[in-house]
Order: C-alpha cells, then sequence, then structure tokens
C-alpha cells in the first residue's frame, strides 16, 4: 500500500489558493509559516474486496507575528479545507468526503508568535 499522501495534497491546494509559507512542520523560534501536518489515518471499515474505509485527519498550524493574522490566517485554511477534496498524487487513497473541523489558539513557546490551528477529516477509499 502506499503511503497516505494527503498532508502533501492539502498542501499543494493550499499553495494554489494563494496562501504562503506553506511548510510540513511547525517552523522553530521566530519563524512564520503555515504547517500541514498528518497526524493520524484510521481505519473505519475494512470489505471483502480489500478496500478499506478510513479517516485522514488533517491540521494545519498558522504561526504568525500577528494575533490577528494568525487567527484570520486559520480562519480562511478552514474555509479552504471545507471546500476542497484533496487528490492522492500516488493513489494511495481517493477522497470520498471532508469534514472541516474547529479553529483553535494554540498555546506556544516563547518566541512571542502566536499560533492558531484549523482541523479537518478527509473520509477516503484505500485499496491495497
Amino acid at each position: 500500500m502506499a503511503s497516505v499522501d494527503a498532508a502533501e495534497a492539502v498542501a499543494a491546494e493550499l499553495e494554489a489558493a494563494g496562501f504562503r509559507d506553506v511548510c510540513f512542520s511547525v517552523p522553530n523560534g521566530a519563524a512564520e509559516g503555515l504547517a500541514v501536518v498528518m497526524p493520524s489515518v484510521t481505519d473505519t471499515a475494512v470489505y471483502f474486496d480489500g478496500s478499506r474505509a478510513c479517516d485522514i485527519a488533517i491540521e494545519v498550524y498558522s504561526k504568525r507575528a500577528s494575533e490577528q493574522q494568525a487567527m484570520d490566517e486559520a480562519g480562511a485554511v478552514s474555509s479552504a479545507l471545507a471546500d476542497m477534496m484533496p487528490e492522492s498524487a500516488n493513489g494511495s487513497y481517493r477522497p470520498l468526503s471532508v469534514d472541516a473541523g474547529f479553529m483553535r489558539p494554540l498555546a506556544w513557546d516563547e518566541s512571542g508568535l502566536y499560533v492558531w490551528m484549523a482541523s479537518a477529516v478527509i473520509h477516503a477509499e484505500r485499496k491495497d
């Protein structure tokens, strides 16, 4: 089974939508950025033909110098997540639907920057 490339697919769609500084880990120190991470892939059903229904969790962290900017960007990302259907480039999954979750502020380190998170779950099908 191919590695699930949902974080890469979401990052590509966010970049295409005009978001800047997109990366795959939350920047350390004073660096700003928009990080896309995939914390889990959970099988929800396994079918006779070997296909699996799964939920792919996606979290997007906006780390910015301005709390308003981080909050606004997380809100825009949440809206974008609700409207996207991120396709797998390597065929590892077939998206069925996307549920955009909540956005919320996160406590962060002493860098003085603000972090807000937006989340989504991609309901998908995988086949070995």
